[in-house]
């Protein structure tokens, strides 16, 4: 087992627990007879002093060690982020549950809809135009809107956790619109919901020029080689595999800025299950991918996180697809939000709200597809990713 500095450091303060009363000793066997003392008496007065100090060195280090472990599991709150949790306390239980989904889902015509949402108060009771009833639709699932608004209020400080946020989640909706438009999979236009406007569908975002939306340049430049990639050898596996590293890099990003200990191994987790699961794709059919090898490569964090990671890789859990892993993080990411009184002003608590109102956006989009009859509402039911 390799040892930091740091290990090293703490090993040798406790290995020279024990000896200021050894010290003391011999200082007081030699001093004693300059304080009129014999060097018996000087040597027991030394051996006092040494256990008093002994005894204060051991109380400071059990101090600065609890402090370092209290960090290590809950990460301390911010002054900068106090804007955006005031913003998040006004905002954490408007969420759409799963009665109002299935009332939208149970729609049969752009009237009925129409009249549904009316009685949900999503829609004002003077709107009449069924002509701009998609448009409606469009704007109720845009969560460029929220990110944007979490955006405004962050320091700079916070701006860059924000962009790796921003890069996972777009590279995570081409990921799903890769799945609609090559492997058919109907459930996954769904998840397409995107923290920038975009217009096209999921076909949309099957281009390169998608690049110009990622902030991070080493994402960037990595993302023509994955997108082209995954269209050759026909998986989503490069794809997914670059919006796991975009989430490694928030993660380290949260602990380097000093925002987040405890939540960054979260996300490093969460980023972890995901490229497994690319790693999986790509042994079920058969396929290599130089850019999942390439991000496997990468040093640093990401090895420090491999090794540090415990999840269960059992076959049950190979089995389990993105989205299940994203819901399960949003189930979490909602008792955050609403297990306490107060919120902390925390990474985890402003991220925690991106990804429940993401979810809230991504099932209203599956609930208005079962209504349109554009997919069954018993599989639309099953694939919500609001909190349960």
């Amino acid at each position: 087992m390799k040892l930091s500095g740091e290990d090293l450091r703490k090993a040798l303060i406790v290995l020279s627990f024990g000896l200021e009363p050894i010290i003391f000793a011999i200082v007081g066997w030699y001093a004693g007879p300059y304080l009129n003392l014999t060097r018996v008496a000087g040597a027991l007065l030394g051996v006092a002093v040494g256990f008093g100090i002994m005894i204060w060195r051991i109380w400071k280090f059990w101090r600065i060690t609890s402090l370092e472990i209290s960090r290590a599991m809950y990460d301390l709150e911010k002054d900068d982020l106090r804007s955006l949790t005031s913003l998040i306390e006004n905002e954490r239980y408007i969420v759409i549950g799963k009665d109002k989904l299935i009332k939208i889902m149970g729609a049969q015509a752009p009237l009925q809809l129409l009249t549904v949402l009316k009685g949900l108060s999503l829609v004002s009771r003077d709107f009449y135009d069924l002509s701009r009833l998609d448009q409606v639709l469009d704007e109720m699932t845009d969560f460029s809107k929220t990110f944007s608004e979490v955006r405004a209020r962050s320091s700079i400080n916070f701006l860059k956790v924000l962009d790796y946020f921003n890069d996972f989640l777009t590279l995570l909706c081409v990921n799903f619109a890769f799945r609609c438009e090559v492997a058919n999979d109907e459930v996954a236009k769904g998840y397409v919901v995107t923290p920038f406007k975009c217009g096209g569908g999921p076909k949309g975002l099957l281009r390169e020029d998608v690049k110009y939306y990622l902030a991070d340049e080493e994402v960037r430049e990595l993302y023509s080689n994955a997108l082209n990639e995954a269209l050759t050898i026909n998986s989503r596996a490069p794809i997914l595999a670059l919006a796991s590293y975009s989430l490694i890099k928030m993660g380290r990003e949260l602990e380097i800025s000093g925002y987040a200990h405890a939540y960054s191994r979260a996300i490093g987790k969460l980023a972890l299950e995901l490229l497994s699961i690319a790693d999986d794709d790509l042994v079920a059919e058969g396929k290599n991918s130089e850019v999942v090898k390439a991000i496997r490569q990468k040093n640093g964090f990401l090895k420090a996180l491999t090794k540090e990671a415990k999840f269960d890789k059992s076959k049950e859990k190979r089995d389990f697809k993105e989205e299940d892993l994203i819901r399960s993080f949003i189930d979490d990411a909602y008792r955050t939000l609403t297990g306490s009184f107060r919120l902390p002003s925390t990474a985890r608590t402003v991220l925690s709200y991106l990804f429940v109102k993401w979810g809230e956006k991504v099932s209203l989009k599956l609930a208005f597809m079962a209504a349109n009859n554009e997919v069954a509402p018993h599989r639309a039911f099953a694939s919500l990713m609001v909190p349960c």
